[in-house]
């Protein structure tokens, strides 16, 4: 139960943040300057998450495994 309510605790702390910027910055403003990114960029850093997110998973793959009796 503890670790549900750090969870939820976790989410709403992040969505107030994010509405808090976006009350701030502006919703118009945020999606015109993403309009305005380079798409190389945002695919270069995408593609790079995407490989963290294998080799953590990989990372995992391995340490569990290795527990196996």
């Amino acid at each position: 139960m503890k670790k549900r309510g750090m969870n939820v605790l976790r989410v709403l702390v992040s969505a107030g943040a994010l509405a808090f910027l976006f009350w701030k910055i502006g919703l118009g403003e945020t999606l015109a300057v993403l309009r305005q990114a380079d798409l190389r960029y945002l695919l270069a850093a995408f593609l790079m998450y995407i490989l963290s997110l294998i080799i953590r998973a990989y990372r995992w793959f391995v340490l569990l495994h290795s527990l196996d009796p």
